[in-house]
């Protein structure tokens, strides 16, 4: 654990297992992987077995504070997670946006892609208009949010 920016951050690849990297997060955390995030949104919808994008779990994810109104949605942020609509940073020239309508968290899980000088990694997901929690990949020069898990002891 706990391998930092120089090892994976833009425009290199960490090939790590699961729950291997700790990035941003201090000792004793982690950035969670990709199934980490997915095994949150099962848990959170409650009425699915395994990661679909038809999952409910947005409303229940996002700060019931915050957030650009959307005619029929109400975030209920039932289990304190409190997702806030940061928004994001977007490359290449640095300019923030999205704010109050959405928000990205970071996973640790890189995808593969045919341009070595570009290393995209996985992210969780939430938007104004959606009742659900999306699964997405982006180029790592972007700027999203982090949550970060406690280590298992």
């Amino acid at each position: 654990m706990g391998r930092d920016e120089d090892e994976c951050g833009i425009y290199h690849a960490c090939n790590l297992g699961e729950g291997d990297i700790r990035g941003a997060c201090p000792k004793g955390w982690h950035l969670p992987s990709q199934s980490e995030w997915e095994a949150l949104i099962v848990a959170v919808d409650g009425s699915i077995t395994e990661y679909t994008s038809s999952n409910t779990a947005g409303t229940k994810l996002k700060s019931a504070t915050g957030w650009t109104a959307y005619s029929g949605i109400t975030n209920e942020d039932a289990f304190g997670f409190s997702a806030l609509p940061a928004g994001t940073r977007y490359h290449p020239i640095g300019n923030y946006g999205y704010k109050g309508y959405g928000t990205y968290f970071w996973s640790s899980t890189e995808e593969i892609i045919s341009y070595p000088a570009y290393r995209h990694a996985y992210l969780m997901g939430l938007d104004y208009g959606n009742d659900y929690a999306g699964k997405y990949d982006n180029d790592k020069v972007y700027g999203h949010s982090v949550r970060c898990i406690k280590d298992s002891e």
